[in-house]
């Protein structure tokens, strides 16, 4: 009764033990025979290995002495090789995996280990890689692509980088780190392939990082990426004629020409004018914009007409030309300003002077022009009336030639005297310019005016009506092939030349006592002013 006691309270207390114990002491026979040997152990197992490399396996089998290694690779038959176990464990090296390899290990007291497999890879490389650069719209530069890896990138700011390729397994992780290994582009993978879109923000060397589904990376990581970013520069603008601050013409027409570049192009330039009164009080600016529409470099010649402004003497006028460029920024660049000094009333007589003086010796040279316009012309007619009486005997086709010659010769003789009109006629137009300028600016001389519009009604005389009408005969007989009519027209042409030469002598003389006057009325004035100043330094 004791006994059940014990063994009710054991068994209540350690459950697991109480019935294992019984278990041994109902199968006596089981119990008496040889311990149960631990199970067999391989590492690594199933791997994937590098293809060529070799592999070790270890393998741990307890309490015993041998043990067999069954293997086949793909497409070849099984192979043994028996294993003495040293401490219960062994090691068995696989030599340049090139295929799968299929094993398993045997022990004699019949038990095994599960079936492994050693898979071979490839090493992970980039087949493939195309980087495609895509330029900022203004700039109006094509997308550049490399294929492989690019060279040193210089890039315009806000330029865009895209990135496709391919690797030769699949991929766990791919992105372009800065040189402090900070992913600044971080790639889209789809298996075995990446891509995506990189925006530089600084300058620098990028390097790759990859690596495939165990985190190994590739054997050679693509180029690191060297980006060089280049800001958008300013417009460049220059106002190179005149260049400095000057005297406006008598016409008070200043001709200008500006310059303007930019390294990806142009939207607009523009000139500022204003006027600052000789009390120093400041128009309103007046801008004038020419639309380039992106051109790189431009070059504009306007002409600054102040002829409508009212300008008196002692008025300056100041501007200065400024540049926008085709950037989102729209970068502007200016000029210096320049001034333009309305002339001062000696200063506008003194002009006239040399406006007279000039006309006067161009006059000198149309007279030398026409007297030997009109002594060609005599002689012409000369040849071509003699030669009239040879040209009966000669053949057609010299008679053709001589023809064709005398034509030649008449219509030269008809562009000159043409030429030599409208010379006159621009002396004629230069000084009504003349007057009108001095009138405008409030310094119009009754004397000068009337000697002007004589000078105007000589010159307009010069080209009379006899001499026109003889120019339109002759082009006429030309018209018609009339060489003989034209020969005596153009005789008559020279005798006509002779008389405007004459009248041409005149007007020079004219000319050149109507410029001593205007010297004599400019240093009057100069005087006149001088004496101002002097009694203003007095007081």
């Amino acid at each position: 009764m004791g006994l059940i006691l014990l063994l009710v309270i054991l068994g209540i207390s350690s459950p697991s033990r109480s019935s294992q114990a019984f278990g041994y002491l109902s199968s006596p026979w089981e119990t008496m025979r040889g311990p149960m040997l631990s199970q067999i152990t391989v590492v690594p197992g199933s791997i994937e290995v590098r293809r060529g490399s070799n592999v070790p396996v270890t393998v741990q089998a307890s309490g015993r002495q041998l043990v067999t290694l069954r293997w086949q690779e793909a497409g070849d038959i099984p192979r043994t090789e028996v294993l003495q176990l040293a401490e219960g464990r062994a090691t068995y090296v696989f030599q340049d995996i090139g295929v799968t390899t299929q094993y398993q290990f045997y022990a004699e007291d019949g038990g095994e280990s599960e079936s492994y497999q050693i898979t071979p890879i490839d090493p992970l490389f980039i087949s493939d890689l195309t980087v495609r650069i895509n330029y900022p719209p203004y700039t109006g530069l094509t997308p550049d692509e490399y294929i492989g890896n690019p060279p040193p990138l210089r890039l315009p700011v806000g330029s865009s980088l895209l990135f496709e390729g391919q690797a030769s397994r699949m991929l766990s992780q791919a992105d372009i780190r800065d040189s402090l290994g900070v992913a600044v582009a971080e790639l889209k993978i789809d298996g075995e392939r990446f891509g995506g879109i990189w925006h530089p923000r600084v300058s620098g060397l990028f390097e790759w990082s990859m690596s495939d589904s165990q985190g190994d990376p590739p054997e050679t990581n693509p180029e690191p990426i060297h980006v060089i970013l280049v800001p958008d520069s300013a417009p460049l603008i220059t106002i190179p004629l005149p260049g400095q601050d000057t005297i406006l013409p008598l016409n008070l027409k200043q001709p200008l020409i500006i310059e303007a570049s930019d390294d990806y192009g142009l939207n607009r330039i523009e000139l500022v004018t204003y006027r600052v009164t000789v009390f120093g009080e400041s128009k309103e600016p007046v801008a004038q914009g020419i639309e380039l529409g992106g051109t790189r470099a431009a070059l504009a010649r306007p002409l600054l007409d102040l002829t409508a402004w009212g300008l008196l003497p002692g008025d300056t006028v100041k501007y200065f030309a400024r540049a926008v460029d085709n950037s989102p920024a729209e970068q502007v660049s200016i000029t210096r300003e320049y001034v333009l000094f309305m002339p001062m009333a000696s200063e506008l007589q003194r002009a006239a002077e040399d406006k007279l003086q000039a006309t006067a010796e161009r006059l000198e040279e149309l007279v030398a022009e026409v007297a030997r316009e009109a002594e060609e012309n005599r002689d012409l007619a000369r040849e071509a009336a003699s030669q009239r009486e040879i040209d009966e005997a000669a053949t057609n086709d010299e008679q053709g030639r001589l023809d064709f010659e005398e034509r030649e010769d008449l219509q030269r003789a008809l562009q000159d005297q043409s030429l030599l009109s409208n010379q006159v006629d621009s002396l004629r137009t230069e000084l009504a310019e003349l007057e009108r300028v001095m009138e405008e600016a409030g310094q119009s001389d009754p004397e000068l005016a009337r000697e002007l519009e004589e000078l105007q009604e000589l010159l307009s005389q010069l080209n009379d009506s006899d001499l026109q009408r003889r120019m339109d005969e002759l082009l006429e007989s030309l018209e018609e092939d009339d060489l003989r009519r034209a020969n005596e027209t153009l005789d008559q042409l020279s005798q006509e030349q002779q008389g405007l030469q004459e009248r041409l002598e005149d007007s020079l003389e004219r000319f050149r006592r109507a410029a001593v006057e205007q010297d004599f009325r400019a240093t009057t004035r100069e005087v006149e002013e001088l004496a101002r100043q002097e009694r203003a330094l007095a007081d």
